[in-house]
């Protein structure tokens, strides 16, 4: 299962969904130190007219703009469903991703449409660290070249496209034609894909880490590694930071693999 607990940064501690005294009647009651208190006992989700529903004790769930929790496949509803069972005595949304994103999905606080999604991921190509390398020191790049170089190769054969990485370089120079190859085929996925494809490639900080992970040709282990290729070189070079890197690790190891989750249920 990919899912574990930790912090995210579309944590709804402060929205309506778990302040507002009907929300608290329904997930808990919040204590002196703002933190909500389990009262449900039962999570199950049900299927009806527009989709599936997480229900407690009975009750479906809505978003943080009062908006039903309506999801598009049994699947997302299962998952989200156990992360709403999971919850012990405190309610913790930080640690349940899938839920978050679902709200982001339907709720669209930021009001974008499914174009300007795709716009949003395709701007961070130009700054993809898989096309930056830096040139020293020499073991550096010879460990950069290993790792990202068969990733470039694999995205350039996946869209058809032909980009050449950066030596000591801020950006790249992405072609008007591979930049429309690209949005053209991101263009056909739905609202549910592109959300949590927009948070895996906002986590790793590169479209082609997270799209390497999305198909299968890594891991979530070996995400991790390549987004935090510096790190690891250091880690290498000098020892680990106690408790520092596994804590970055654990992080994006879990938005990862969250990302993942949601787009794959979401679409099964």
């Amino acid at each position: 299962m990919l899912l574990r607990r930790t912090s995210s940064i579309l944590s709804i501690l402060s929205t309506p969904s778990l302040t507002s005294p009907a929300s608290r009647r329904l997930y808990g009651m919040i204590d002196k130190r703002g933190v909500v208190k389990r009262v449900y006992r039962n999570v199950e989700y049900s299927k009806g007219n527009d989709g599936y529903s997480v229900l407690l004790d009975g009750k479906p769930l809505k978003t943080p703009k009062g908006q039903p929790l309506l999801l598009p496949t049994e699947r997302l509803a299962a998952v989200i469903s156990q992360e709403w069972a999971q919850q012990e005595e405190e309610i913790r949304p930080h640690s349940m991703h899938l839920n978050s994103l679902a709200h982001t999905a339907i709720d669209n606080p930021i009001s974008e449409t499914n174009e300007q999604r795709v716009e949003s991921i395709l701007q961070t190509l130009s700054g993809d660290p898989v096309c930056l390398r830096i040139s020293e020191p020499e073991e550096f790049f010879v460990m950069q070249n290993e790792k990202w170089g068969p990733l470039l190769e694999w995205f350039n054969t996946l869209y058809g496209v032909s980009i050449k990485p950066e030596i000591d370089g801020f950006f790249i120079d992405v072609t008007e034609d591979s930049l429309a190859i690209v949005r053209k085929k991101l263009s056909r996925h739905d609202k549910w894909h592109l959300t949590g494809l927009k948070f895996g490639v906002d986590s790793c900080r590169s479209l082609i880490i997270m799209s390497s992970l999305l198909e299968g040709v890594i891991t979530c282990e070996e995400a991790v590694f390549s987004s935090l290729l510096e790190s690891q070189f250091q880690v290498r070079k000098w020892g680990r930071v106690e408790w520092g890197h596994d804590v970055e690790e654990a992080e994006l190891w879990n938005r990862l693999s969250a990302a993942v989750l949601f787009v794959t249920a979401a679409s099964e």
